[in-house]
């Protein structure tokens, strides 16, 4: 039996490919726009505050993009260029540097491993907890420093190296 094309999510990339057209360019070319001057930053902030206001709720898991793909489009874009020119300013961090290494290890286990978090919430009576977001997202995060730490040394590969 053959599943169904919706669980391959391949609808979704169609939304993804702007970002990684954008992403070519930037590589390519686009050094000039990833080296700007606090004014343009100030400027890209304000734009990423007025847009994100104007494009209301966005959820792309959901396939929600607010009100207009376009707009969202657009404010990630710049919301991109903005944060990757703060954070060039400041030194790299080990840990930060190791959770960017492990990105595709981080996306592919840390759905399952919420999961477990939120079953063990629900075993102990504790799923009226706000706060349980964020511990859940500490514990993956810790659990994933340690793998990636793991993947670095014994299997690289898994990392996409």
């Amino acid at each position: 039996r053959i599943a169904s094309a919706q669980y391959y999510y391949l609808y979704k990339v169609i939304a993804c490919l702007p970002f990684m057209m954008v992403g070519f360019y930037l590589r390519e070319s686009g050094e000039r726009l990833l080296s700007l001057r606090w004014q343009w930053l100030a400027l890209l902030a304000l734009i990423y505050i007025v847009l994100t206001m104007l494009n209301g709720t966005t959820e792309m898991w959901a396939h929600k993009f607010g009100q207009h793909y376009l707009i969202f489009f657009i404010n990630a874009t710049v919301a991109s260029m903005l944060f990757y020119n703060i954070c060039k300013r400041f030194k790299a961090n080990g840990a930060i540097v190791k959770f960017s290494i492990g990105t595709l290890l981080i996306l592919g286990i840390h759905d399952p491993m919420l999961q477990v978090c939120a079953k063990i919430y629900d075993m102990a009576g504790l799923t009226g907890f706000p706060d349980l977001n964020v511990l859940s997202s500490l514990i993956v995060m810790f659990i994933c420093y340690w793998l990636i730490r793991l993947a670095l040394r014994y299997c690289p590969a898994l990392l996409g190296k």
